[in-house]
């Protein structure tokens, strides 16, 4: 997913369907600013992140990315795939 989208564009795949999980609403007058401050927090901490503090070493930003959103990916297919065996389809 990172490598066909970027790692700004992971965020912003995976980062609406986390905040939907989390708040349990579809109500988009929540989940709009919800997902603009978890995206930009985990941009955040994707950076800090790849910096390292306290090193001169930087990592690169697609490779932290995809450590903090393949988790939430695994987690929205798994979920899937769970609703539609309980509908049996």
């Amino acid at each position: 997913m990172t490598a066909f989208c970027g790692p700004i564009g992971f965020l912003g795949i995976a980062v609406p369907h986390l905040c939907r999980g989390l708040l349990h609403t579809a109500d988009h007058r929540l989940l709009i600013p919800a997902t603009v401050l978890l995206g930009g927090t985990l941009a955040l901490l994707a950076d800090l992140i790849a910096q390292v503090p306290g090193h001169q070493i930087v990592l690169p930003l697609n490779a932290v990315t995809a450590l903090l959103g393949a988790p939430v990916v695994i987690w929205v297919i798994l979920r899937r795939a769970s609703t539609r065996a309980s509908f049996g389809g």
